[in-house]
């Protein structure tokens, strides 16, 4: 599973973004060809990035290997004088935010490290965009067997090192 595709597919079935090909609500801001695309971003939307660092986790009999994510939920406000819709704002960013984590608890609870995810408030006023941030661990499996190997023989080594 890529994580981004399981995202993407999230804010394609979330009712309130309804993010398909033609109406993009959804953006992986680490994929360059979304970045500059001619694709014109609609409202609300989810921009996705995640850090893939070289770190592995090790537990018993099996390795994985933590992903940092940051989602940005944002809506574009017209009127930014009027405190109550940029607090509307916030509450549905909010809101979505929180049923995405519901429903990534439902989907993939073993992969989602609870302890990590935060939500705050962002906004960029230049451009009139509003909402929240969240970030947390995403702990994927690591493959241990080799399928097909990339060694050139076939040599299995005696596991006691003399």
């Amino acid at each position: 599973m890529i994580l981004k595709d399981y995202f993407a597919e999230l804010a394609w079935r979330h009712k309130d973004l309804g993010h398909t090909k033609s109406n993009e609500h959804f953006c992986d801001i680490g994929d360059e060809s979304q970045v500059h695309a001619d694709v014109i971003l609609q409202y609300p939307c989810v921009l996705y990035g995640e850090d893939d660092g070289e770190e592995f986790i090790g537990y018993t009999g099996s390795l994985r290997r933590p992903y940092s994510i940051a989602m940005l939920f944002l809506d574009h406000v017209i009127d930014t004088s009027n405190f109550d819709v940029l607090q509307d704002v916030y509450d549905h960013m909010n809101t979505i935010a929180e049923d995405f984590i519901r429903k990534m608890w439902e989907d993939h609870s073993s992969i989602i490290n609870d302890t990590s995810i935060r939500i705050s408030k962002v906004e960029n006023k230049d451009a009139a965009l509003y909402g929240v941030m969240m970030t947390f661990t995403a702990e994927m499996p690591f493959c241990m067997k080799i399928e097909n190997s990339p060694f050139l023989d076939g040599t299995v080594w005696d596991k006691t090192f003399d």
